[in-house]
């Protein structure tokens, strides 16, 4: 018993630090998203929006254990081109909308720190009507998706003055991700997260406010085909790249 408490004694005399002098920030910010699988020739393109909030002390200068705990809303409607089998261009709008949430440890030397993360997130990927230029109609249809990750990565600390910024870079692994899609009843496909990577530079001016600025590369592997009924369904091999900056507020 005496061992026991002494370990948590221990993990909370670790982890205390780093939930002292946290700071609380909402975000809204604004991103150039792509979507493609080149199997099909298809793509979407076009501008999403965020709402964010966090608390965590990454921008201290601090050494040893720090945190962040952050959660993130977007949504945004933008173009699909794709195309049938005869090789007639397809065209109509995806909106997306989403919820992430995340948990992100570091351990900080000097300027240095390594940093592991690990999160959930869940969006609705909803296909319109489309329709080709001679009027042939497509069915359209929605795709939710739910993604666990964790990331590794890389972190840079450095101080200007009374501003203080961090650059951080590291690779991100979907795993276990499910899509629902309700062309069907009862659907689900497994695509196969891999090869995702992310880089992330958050600059705080003062006491108030700052700037971030990143890039996320995400890529799934297709499923494996799924049968319902007298049909087989397939998500192919699926890219997705989002460029984004936010304004932060710190409070």
């Amino acid at each position: 018993m005496k061992k026991q408490r002494l370990k948590f004694s221990l993990i909370i005399l670790l982890i205390q630090p780093t939930l002292l002098f946290a700071d609380r920030v909402i975000s809204l910010g604004t991103e150039s998203f792509e979507w493609v699988e080149p199997s099909l020739n298809l793509s979407e393109n076009g501008t999403r929006y965020s709402i964010g909030i966090s608390s965590g002390n990454l921008l201290n200068k601090s050494r040893g254990l720090l945190h962040e705990l952050s959660g993130t809303a977007y949504q945004g409607t933008i173009d699909y081109t794709g195309g049938l089998q005869s090789g007639e261009r397809l065209e109509s709008e995806t909106v997306y909308a989403g919820l992430k949430g995340e948990a992100k440890l570091a351990m900080r030397g000097r300027s240095f720190d390594i940093v592991g993360a690990v999160g959930l997130e869940k969006w609705t990927r909803e296909i319109k009507n489309a329709k080709t230029y001679s009027g042939i109609q497509g069915v359209g249809y929605t795709e939710t998706y739910t993604q666990p990750y964790a990331k590794l990565g890389l972190g840079l600390f450095h101080q200007t003055g009374t501003g203080r910024g961090r650059l951080e870079i590291g690779y991100k692994l979907p795993f276990a991700v499910k899509e629902e899609v309700d062309i069907t009843e009862d659907l689900t496909l497994e695509p196969k997260g891999s090869d995702s990577v992310y880089i992330q530079y958050r600059y705080q001016s003062g006491r108030r406010w700052g700037v971030m600025i990143y890039s996320e590369k995400t890529h799934f592997k297709e499923s494996s085909i799924v049968s319902s009924g007298n049909n087989a369904f397939q998500q192919p091999d699926s890219k997705s790249e989002a460029l984004g900056a936010k304004v932060t507020y710190r409070f």
